[in-house]
């Protein structure tokens, strides 16, 4: 399967970018929604807010299967990758160490905020160190996850370059069934088991199947109907009393409807033309990701009592779009000072306290 391997990611599909930054959005809503929809959710009812913000928590699941099935779609078909130093290097300074770098600033934050707080930092360190070790920080899981995706990426090229398109793709396809079947009976606590990554793994390699192996000139419009469709059959599921893939943040992604309804979405976009060029945003929701639980977090306990009670769809909409623009400017800075960290080395070692008072 050699001819469906490329020597780079240079030539970026502006659809999926587009798909990343929607995705990051949806991500958003979910976590922000969810601060007002659980105390509602295992009580069903008609209201208005509760028929929104149960859609929200539907709708935007898709998101976490779309940046696995993008990250697959195009990791897997890069030759390149198939080294495992030359990934493994890569993988380190552009995710690795990045991600590690805002896990000691969120650490950071919280005891300080405990300080200014008046309370224990020592305890609020530990609280914190739980979190981090079991993967749950700051909604973080998803890193955790992404990088044990990314540890098997390697010898997924090779098996990928052995086998034939068909094995392949039938194997792609059993690894998602055979998700959705241990999904039901998991009981995984830390993001990074390897019940989980194993799981998330099978849409990585749908993305690289649908994306590069099928052919999906037409049906565009279905595709989205058929994933709407799975959406109101989750709604109305969870309504009559099923919470069946609902209660853990790593199973949520896996009941039949979801899945459908993503890989759906995911087809959906492959013949969906954006002529605009969206790669800088799209590169920014690495970041953006990272830093927007602690930035929502943050407004929403300042924005409840500026909003009242009445208005919690209002509060949703207002606090996702500001959690977006502040995370967009902190990864801003962040990705400036990650990309400058040379120049700010060689500035730092220039200056004439290192120069043993030579002039």
């Amino acid at each position: 399967m050699n001819q469906k391997l490329t020597s780079s990611n240079s030539n970026r599909l502006n659809n999926y970018d587009a798909l990343r930054i929607i995705s990051t959005v949806a991500v958003i809503f979910i976590h922000v929604n969810w601060q007002f929809f659980w105390t509602k959710a295992a009580t069903p009812s008609m209201s208005v807010n509760y028929i929104v913000e149960s859609s929200i928590n539907i709708i935007a699941r898709f998101s976490v299967p779309a940046f696995v099935m993008i990250s697959g779609a195009f990791n897997l078909k890069n030759k390149r990758n198939e080294e495992f130093a030359n990934f493994y290097k890569k993988t380190s300074w552009k995710v690795v160490i990045p991600f590690i770098g805002v896990v000691l600033l969120l650490f950071a934050f919280d005891v300080l905020k405990a300080k200014l707080n008046g309370t224990w930092m020592l305890a609020a360190a530990k609280t914190s160190w739980n979190g981090i070790r079991v993967g749950n920080y700051y909604n973080l899981w998803f890193m955790y996850m992404l990088v044990g995706l990314y540890l098997f990426t390697p010898f997924i090229i090779k098996l990928r370059n052995t086998v034939s398109e068909k094995v392949y793709i039938r194997f792609s396809v059993g690894m998602l069934v055979w998700a959705v079947i241990s999904q039901s009976l998991s009981g995984q606590l830390a993001a990074y088991e390897i019940g989980v990554i194993i799981s998330f793994l099978s849409y990585y390699l749908i993305g690289d199947v649908i994306l590069n192996f099928v052919d999906l000139k037409h049906g565009t419009a279905w595709y989205f109907c058929i994933a709407v469709l799975m959406f109101a059959l989750t709604f109305i599921a969870r309504y009559r009393g099923s919470t069946y893939y609902m209660d853990n943040a790593y199973t949520a992604f896996f009941s039949p409807f979801i899945v459908v309804a993503s890989i759906c979405v995911f087809a959906g976009v492959k013949n969906i033309k954006v002529n605009r060029d969206l790669s800088w945003l799209s590169n920014k929701t690495f970041y953006i990701y990272m830093f927007h639980s602690v930035i929502y977090t943050v407004l929403v306990r300042r924005a409840w009592p500026m909003f009242g009670t009445k208005h919690e769809l209002l509060q949703i909409i207002v606090i996702v779009v500001l959690t977006f623009i502040l995370s967009l400017l902190v990864s801003i800075v962040y990705d400036s000072f990650w990309r400058n960290r040379k120049k700010w080395k060689e500035g730092w070692y220039s200056l004439k306290i290192w120069q043993n008072g030579n002039d």
